[in-house]
């Protein structure tokens, strides 16, 4: 294959987030690949993230902002999806920043593998610590479904769309669910299932900052449960309707599935101070029919064995749901987050 220079669009949502703005953006104009552009779009910024925003795209032709009321994270990658001229995409979001060699890096594995998603790492910052998470690795590239399916199978899936590469004509029909949260889980499973090779890789190119105070993963209500609900449920209809309805069946997405639930919801139940109608919460899960539907069968599943003992603590009794809060306070002390 003849290697050229591509346009890759890089989508960057930014909502609320000033203080960090500025090392995002530079992460992104200070690219060694030169040939991106950088598409900004301000949900309807109340703070001085708009100026930063304005003052970069006056600085650098490259950079195109796109103003708007906040209507969301969904809507404003949608927006950036809708003007994106690349032939591929990029996500990075306002509070976050990436190397500077990331797109050299990814279009070089793009176009040596005729990847159609390039999957690579991330590494978490905390105020206290850095750790970096792994993924599934194929770099020589392989087919998407089976990609999903190994993945999530080895425990190494990452939902995340900022994590990730896509050629822009696989995309072009998928959008992110407006209203939603989760909203990267369903673009991650629909791109990747439209892909024809898949490759990834452990190179730890992009930096998500983690605990910031107001961030949309920081806010945990029963709408998280719904939500969550809510995108499974849409993605169960939109794979049938596509004919790709089995792999809702398999044994390693349902596992990946309850393990999102434990991860994004059952596990913060345990932390009473940061969720919000709690009590409520539980009462509603542990009589929600789809839920025990799907997690009838969960010490059956290929669920890790700290996530089926989530499971079991939080359908059994309250000594037991207490027992497991006090092993998830020890398990953050001993972590460190």
């Amino acid at each position: 294959m003849i290697k050229t220079s591509p346009l890759v669009s890089v989508i960057v949502p930014v909502y609320n987030v000033g203080p960090y703005l500025d090392q995002c953006l530079s992460s992104l104009v200070g690219q060694v690949y030169e040939d991106i552009e950088i598409i900004i779009i301000d949900d309807g910024s109340t703070d001085d993230g708009a100026s930063i925003a304005k003052s970069y795209s006056a600085d650098d032709n490259r950079v195109i902002l796109i103003e708007q009321e906040n209507f969301g994270l969904s809507a404003a990658r949608n927006a950036g999806l809708e003007i994106a001229g690349g032939e591929y995409v990029l996500f990075v979001d306002g509070d976050d920043w990436v190397d500077i060699d990331v797109c050299s890096h990814l279009i070089d594995l793009a176009q040596t593998r005729d990847a159609d998603v390039v999957v690579y790492g991330l590494k978490f910052h905390s105020d206290s610590n850095v750790r970096c998470r792994k993924n599934f690795v194929y770099d020589g590239g392989i087919g998407g479904e089976e990609y999903l399916l190994e993945s999530m199978k080895s425990g190494g899936f990452s939902p995340t769309v900022c994590n990730k590469l896509f050629r822009k004509s696989i995309i072009d029909t998928i959008v992110f669910p407006v209203g939603l949260r989760y909203e990267d889980i369903y673009f991650s499973f629909m791109s990747i299932l439209s892909s024809d090779r898949v490759c990834a890789t452990n190179d730890f190119f992009y930096n998500y900052r983690i605990g910031r105070s107001g961030s949309i993963t920081s806010k945990i209500s029963i709408d998280s449960f719904f939500d969550l609900r809510s995108i499974y449920q849409k993605l169960y209809r939109d794979l049938h309707s596509m004919g790709l309805g089995g792999i809702c069946n398999n044994k390693y997405y349902r596992s990946d599935m309850l393990a999102r639930f434990d991860n994004e919801i059952i596990i913060k139940l345990f932390d009473k101070t940061s969720f919000e109608g709690r009590d409520e919460t539980v009462d509603i899960l542990k009589n929600d029919s789809w839920l025990q539907l799907n997690s009838k069968n969960y010490l059956l599943s290929p669920l890790s064995f700290v996530h089926k003992l989530n499971y079991m603590f939080f359908f059994s009794p309250k000594v037991l749901h207490c027992f497991a809060k006090g092993v998830y306070l020890f398990r953050s002390l001993i972590r460190g987050w």
